[in-house]
C-alpha cells in the first residue's frame, strides 16, 4: 500500500485523466471558479463525474471485501464508521497521498486501543475526543491563518483607498 501510495504521488501525471484531474486539484479551478476551469480548457463537470466515479468504485471494493471477508452478510454496525474516519484521514493529510498512511496508522492504532482502554475501566469515547482534538489541531492553525491574511488584505487596501 505504501509503495503504491508513494507511485501514484509520483506518477500522477502520466495518464491523460490523471493529468486532468491533477490539474484541477492544484489550480482549484473546479471548485473555485467553475467559469475559470473552462476558459483553461477544463470540463467541470467530467471532473467532478470522474471523481465520483473513481471514489464510488473504490468504497464498493472496500465494502465488499469487508462484507466478504468477514461475516458474509450484512450485520449491524458493518460499516462501524469507516467512511467517516477515512474523511477525517483525508482531511488531516490535507488529501496528500503520502500523508494518508501515517495518519491512517494513527486512527488505526487510537481505534485498536480504545478496546483496551474500556477493558481497564476507562471510557471508550475518549478515543473520539482525542480524534476530535488532532482534528482541530490541523486544521485550525490553517484557518486562523486565511482569517488573519484576509483581515491584512482588508487592512491594506483601507490605508490604500484613504
Amino acid at each position: 500500500m505504501c509503495r503504491w501510495s508513494v507511485k501514484r504521488n509520483r506518477g500522477r501525471d502520466q495518464t491523460r485523466v490523471g493529468a486532468d484531474l491533477n490539474q484541477a486539484r492544484s489550480s482549484k479551478l473546479v471548485g473555485l471558479n467553475e467559469r475559470a476551469a473552462r476558459r483553461v480548457g477544463i470540463s467541470p463537470i467530467l471532473i467532478g463525474a470522474t471523481a465520483l466515479i473513481i471514489s464510488g468504485a473504490f468504497a464498493g471494493v472496500a465494502g465488499g471485501v469487508l462484507l466478504g471477508g468477514t461475516a458474509f452478510r450484512v450485520n449491524s454496525g458493518f460499516s462501524n464508521n469507516y467512511g467517516w474516519e477515512g474523511l477525517l484521514v483525508g482531511l488531516i493529510a490535507r488529501s496528500n497521498s503520502l500523508h494518508v498512511i501515517p495518519f491512517a496508522l494513527l486512527y488505526g492504532a487510537l481505534r485498536a486501543g480504545g478496546g483496551v482502554l474500556a477493558a481497564t475501566g476507562v471510557s471508550a469515547s475518549i478515543v473520539g475526543v482525542v480524534q476530535a482534538l488532532i482534528v482541530l489541531a490541523v486544521a485550525l492553525p490553517s484557518f486562523y491563518m486565511s482569517r488573519r491574511s484576509a483581515r491584512v488584505a482588508t487592512a491594506r487596501l483601507e490605508v490604500a483607498s484613504a
